[in-house]
Order: C-alpha cells, then sequence, then structure tokens
C-alpha cells in the first residue's frame, strides 16, 4: 500500500471528481482518498499524531472509483482542510500513485 498527501489548495483551480474517477477506474489497484490524514492517537505522545490508516473512526475511505461514494463522501466539503490523503493498493499502485501526482501538479 502507498500512501500520498495532496495539497488541494495550492491549485489555480480543482481537480474534477470525474477526473478522478476515470483516473482510478484506469489502474487496476484500489484507490481511496480521505479528507482527513492524522488525528491523536491513544497510543501517541501528547499533541502527537498517527498515520491516517491507524485513525480510527476520526476519517472514512472514498472510494475513488465510485462515483456515488465521490458524491456522498465530499457533499458539504466545505469544512475540508487543505490535504487529501490517497491510498494505492494493487499491482499497479506506484504507476497509480505518478498518476495521481500529475493530476495534481501546480
Amino acid at each position: 500500500m502507498i500512501e500520498r498527501e495532496v495539497h488541494i489548495h495550492e491549485r489555480a483551480y480543482p481537480v474534477p471528481m470525474t477526473m478522478l474517477i476515470h483516473a482510478a477506474n484506469s489502474c487496476q489497484c484500489d484507490v481511496h482518498v480521505c479528507a482527513i490524514r492524522t488525528c491523536e492517537s491513544p497510543g501517541a505522545a501528547p499533541g502527537g499524531t498517527e498515520p491516517m490508516h491507524h485513525a480510527g473512526a476520526h476519517h472514512r475511505r472514498i472510494n475513488v472509483k465510485s462515483y456515488d461514494d465521490m458524491k456522498r463522501g465530499f457533499s458539504g466539503a466545505g469544512h475540508m482542510g487543505s490535504s487529501l490523503w490517497f491510498l494505492f493498493n494493487g499491482s499497479d499502485e506506484h504507476e497509480a500513485t505518478l498518476k495521481f501526482e500529475r493530476i495534481f501538479q501546480v
């Protein structure tokens, strides 16, 4: 599994949701996204954080290949932070990571 943080406010214009869905569907690996990367962890030092996949119930993985998941997951996303956390898992995860990094290049 590969994880990548993407700073979404560095772009001059937003990436259309359909572009992300199309890119994910062109990959064989699973592609998920979370709007929250880290949260307080009971095992972490005070003020410490753990990577998103250890964060428990404070996040929801959104299947980027599913229009319904994407629409439901990002409805009312005005409260979203400045980063998204992408997770790639499968045979072509390295190629998928590069594809998504190119999409979000400034």
